[in-house]
């Protein structure tokens, strides 16, 4: 595949074609005006004019044939694309409804803050959960690759909130219970940056996925 987008075979075909067509109609002209004489070296231009067209014909056939596979070949893998769309589209709505909802949660001023901890770390493991199907992300093109860093940006707000749940647990501090010393650990980075760009990436591959069916 990389070779015939490298080569660009249409082109080839297309001037091989020209030449052998150029080269008939100069040898006819210069048949007619007596430029070439046919006598004992006849066979000789026959053949000349047998093997360029020859060539031009060598190489037509098999780029059609060629083509012609590789685009029964693309219409298979955009059916098995769409099939896995189906699938995964609900998943993808899943994940957005479910990181749009983490960050009202931790912008809710209402609530206790261990309890909106608490149920953002649900929620937000939820969020994240793929079943098999998932694995199939990589025939997806551009929406897949959309779904995935959604995914990966969740899992890291995950990592960040859960960083965050111990910290504001044992106020940035852990004793050893053999020494009896206390150990300060530092402030985690904030998980708002990852959250919201996860929430960005998953209604952008949400709304790619249903574009596969437009």
């Amino acid at each position: 595949m990389e070779l015939n987008h490298r080569i660009q075979w249409k082109k080839v075909a297309i001037y091989t074609c020209l030449i052998a067509v150029g080269f008939t109609i100069a040898f006819v002209l210069l048949a007619f005006t007596g430029q070439v004489q046919f006598g004992k070296d006849a066979p000789a231009w026959v053949q000349a004019v047998g093997s360029v067209v020859g060539i031009a014909v060598a190489i037509t056939i098999p780029l059609t044939t060629s083509r012609r596979d590789e685009r029964r070949k693309e219409q298979a893998d955009a059916a098995k694309a769409r099939t896995y769309a189906l699938h995964l589209m609900p998943q993808a709505d899943r994940l957005h409804n479910r990181l749009r909802s983490v960050n009202l949660l931790m912008m809710d001023p209402d609530d206790e803050e261990e309890d909106e901890m608490a149920r953002a770390l649900e929620v937000l493991k939820d969020a994240t959960q793929l079943d098999a199907w998932g694995y199939q992300l990589h025939e997806l093109g551009k929406p897949g690759e959309l779904l995935q860093k959604s995914i990966a940006a969740a899992v890291e707000a995950l990592t960040l909130l859960e960083d965050q749940d111990f910290y504001d647990r044992y106020n940035g501090q852990i004793v050893d219970d053999r020494t009896g010393e206390i150990a300060e650990f530092e402030k985690p980075k904030p998980a708002t940056p990852a959250l919201l760009r996860a929430e960005s990436l998953a209604e952008k591959s949400a709304a790619a996925l249903r574009e596969l069916f437009l």
